[in-house]
């Protein structure tokens, strides 16, 4: 990633991307809270045989998560621009018009970017390790370097600030189909 950050914005485009992972931290921290809660309760519905229950509380987590996924977004295109400003001194003009830029574009892939840790933790709770980990890995590896390779050749910098949301909605796609495709 920092080698793209360099290659098309130079040590300000790393700067901007730090301060973007610094609020996504948070975010992710959340998610990652709600969304591995719910194994325990689906692992014990799943082999208590309480297959409505454990329908239940998935579907409770997953509206959770689309509702706080959605509302970040709105906050993060909307607001995220002045939260940027938090992390940057008044003076850094050329680094504030570039985390405005990164945060606006980023905050897309909090619209799909729940989906991987929701279902991960899902299939993980369900004893199915290989689905999780397929979408662990298009999640955070294949599709993000994938992204990156494509979108900046066309986009430069904002195909870097795009991958996230580009990476996200193709692995939530996967995600999907992995699980459709459960038998349970």
């Amino acid at each position: 990633m920092n080698l793209f950050l360099l290659k098309y914005g130079g040590t300000i485009a790393v700067a901007a991307f730090s301060i973007v992972m610094y609020v996504d931290q948070v975010v992710g921290m959340i998610s990652f809270g709600i969304t591995d809660s719910l194994q325990p309760a689906i692992s014990y519905c799943y082999g208590a045989g309480e297959r409505d229950r454990m329908n239940a509380v998935f579907k409770l987590v997953r509206n959770v998560m689309i509702v706080i996924s959605v509302g970040v977004f709105l906050l993060m295109f909307f607001a995220g621009p002045g939260v940027a400003g938090i992390f940057i001194k008044s003076e850094e003009t050329e680094l504030t018009v570039m985390s405005r830029t990164a945060v606006k574009l980023f905050a897309f892939s909090y619209l799909s970017g729940w989906i991987d840790s929701c279902y991960s933790s899902y299939f993980t709770a369900l004893d199915r390790p290989g689905r999780s980990f397929l979408t662990a890995v298009f999640g955070t590896l294949v599709f993000p370097v994938a992204f990156l390779f494509m979108l900046t050749p066309l986009w430069g910098l904002n195909g870097v600030w795009l991958m996230a949301p580009a990476s996200a909605a193709a692995s939530g796609i996967v995600t999907l189909v992995l699980y459709r495709t459960l038998q349970t």
